[in-house]
């Protein structure tokens, strides 16, 4: 792993370790990024980045041993504050089997890897490529001061295995094999669901082995509900202590869950949580609840689409999607699958709001006729993102002639938040207007847009 250092934020890359079981020539290459902060030292973090390669849209071709095939992942992590490389490395991926199937390959066959490093305080993006997909994360690393209790991150497992002796391996930690889930799937073909975290800055009392800490690891469905539970003690005279457990998700219907973690240390009478998002895949598994009949009519919509047609309308609703629901539905590897998972979708989001999956994609062909440009498709444009999510403005102002100015427009949503305001300006004279600024919460804000955008000619 090649390391770029930096003078003023030193980087200690301690490995890039990875564990392949098999594969030459790429289609596509699908695969999925999780990382996990740990405890290093005073001024730096512990950061671990595992990812997985799945087979399934790999071309497989001859070889003497049978079929084999491969691709490369480009990692980086870059200093968002001085826009630097801290580090920057080509993983070589290889697969191979003794028979060509044209069966779909099961996730569970992905080949897993991790890349550790020790990094400073900062803001930092994680980087992950192959020749057809990137996976970004914005992480903030701040180290563990001593000052009050603090957890790692909580990392969500395929599997744990203790007594472990071999310090050398990858996925070794505290004399464990911990084995990373980077894709969050659990259900049918993984119903174990393995946690792992460190606590640190934990009060001792004055008896060695007497000072307790309130363990809560529990399972929350879409609507909130605890579904499982554990509560226990852990007594303890160390200051750190490593949690690891399990669930069994078999029993849980398909759909996105939180993991959730609670410690509460007795003597300083605090606590602290990690929380994790993850999703069950059990077609199996069949739970009457009141939007089923929604979800049912959805499938019945959706039996028509082929896989790409099926790809396409989650992509244009990815506007609507969290970071969970974008993660599982890359990796979801049947058409039936991705039906299921976006029939779901779309029922959670119709709940008290009939008709919003028929408007949305109503707007995305309306955004498509009104805002394409250059090839790109207008639901992808700045304008049609925002016309898309909130509809046509109320009021428009224009300008889009005027030798001194570039071209600017401002839309005006009078019932939104009491009002807000979205600036578009054709800041490159090709046509194209880019949101520089709204009043909207969670937009884009700069003030100074007019002075830097508009009168830039």
């Amino acid at each position: 792993m090649k390391s770029h250092r930096l003078p003023f934020t030193p980087i200690l890359l301690l490995s890039l370790l990875f564990s392949f079981s098999s594969l030459l020539a790429t289609k596509e290459v699908n695969f999925s990024m999780d990382y996990g902060r740990f405890r290093y030292d005073t001024s730096s973090v512990y950061l671990e980045v595992y990812y997985v390669v799945y087979p399934s849209d790999i071309e497989f071709q001859p070889s003497a041993a049978g079929y084999e095939a491969s691709c490369e992942l480009d990692f980086s992590l870059l200093n968002i504050e001085n826009d630097s490389i801290l580090a920057h490395d080509k993983i070589p991926v290889k697969f191979n089997k003794d028979e060509l199937s044209t069966a779909n390959e099961d996730i569970s066959t992905g080949q897993m890897g991790v890349v550790k490093l020790v990094i400073p305080r900062g803001k930092y993006f994680l980087r992950m490529s192959s020749p057809s997909d990137t996976v970004k994360e914005e992480i903030s690393v701040s180290p563990f001061s001593s000052g009050k209790i603090a957890m790692s991150d909580l990392q969500i497992c395929s599997n744990i295995i203790t007594g472990f002796e071999d310090q050398e391996h990858p996925f070794y930690k505290n004399t464990m094999k911990v084995i990373p889930n980077p894709s969050g799937i659990f259900g049918i073909e993984r119903p174990l669901l393995y946690y792992y975290l460190e606590i640190y800055n934990i009060k001792t009392q004055n008896i060695p082995g007497q000072a307790d800490l309130k363990i809560q690891a529990a399972i929350a469905d879409g609507d909130g509900n605890i579904r499982l539970k554990k509560d226990y003690v852990r007594t303890h005279s160390n200051e750190s202590l490593v949690e690891r457990g399990m669930f069994n998700v078999s029993k849980l219907e398909t759909g996105l869950y939180t993991f959730i973690f609670a410690a509460v240390d007795s003597v300083e009478n605090v606590s602290v949580y990690r929380r994790r998002n993850f999703y069950v895949h059990n077609p199996n598994i069949v739970v009457v609840k009141p939007e089923d009949e929604l979800e049912s009519k959805f499938m019945e919509h959706f039996a028509v689409l082929n896989e790409k047609e099926v790809d396409k309308m989650f992509e244009q609703a990815a506007y609507l999607a969290s970071d969970s629901e974008k993660k599982v539905y890359k990796v979801l590897n049947s058409l039936e699958s991705k039906k299921q998972f976006l029939a779901r979708f779309w029922a959670e989001r119709e709940k008290g709001n009939e008709g919003w999956k028929d408007l949305y994609y109503q707007r995305v062909d309306e955004s498509n006729q009104k805002f394409s440009q250059g090839g790109v498709e207008g639901w992808f444009t700045d304008m049609g993102r925002i016309y898309v999510i909130y509809g046509p403005p109320d009021e428009y102002e224009r300008n889009p002639v005027n030798p001194n100015e570039n071209p600017y427009e401002i839309w005006h949503y009078l019932e939104l938040e009491g009002g807000v305001e979205f600036d578009f300006v054709d800041i490159n004279g090709f046509g194209i207007f880019q949101l520089v600024n709204s009043t909207k919460r969670g937009e884009v804000s700069f003030y100074q847009w007019r002075e830097q955008y508009v009168l830039a000619r």
